[in-house]
């Protein structure tokens, strides 16, 4: 097999006009999996939902804390 015939063959999976790197669309719907991941934890009554609720909590008042006072 001559390297003409590869880059033939595998031409479509190398090509410069191959997308590279995940579009805002992509990045949309990974966010709303993970966002329902953790909503679904912090809504159920075990253990790690009580762990993760808390974590978050935690967060929002560290950030309500250090913002407090400036604009």
């Amino acid at each position: 097999m001559s390297l003409h015939t590869i880059r033939q063959r595998f031409g479509s999976i190398a090509s410069p006009n191959r997308q590279k790197g995940a579009s805002a669309l992509e990045y949309l719907v990974l966010a709303a999996a993970i966002i329902i991941v953790i909503g679904a934890l912090a809504a159920s009554d075990s253990g790690l939902g009580t762990i993760v609720s808390g974590a978050f909590e935690g967060i929002f008042t560290d950030a309500a804390d250090t913002s407090g006072g400036t604009p």
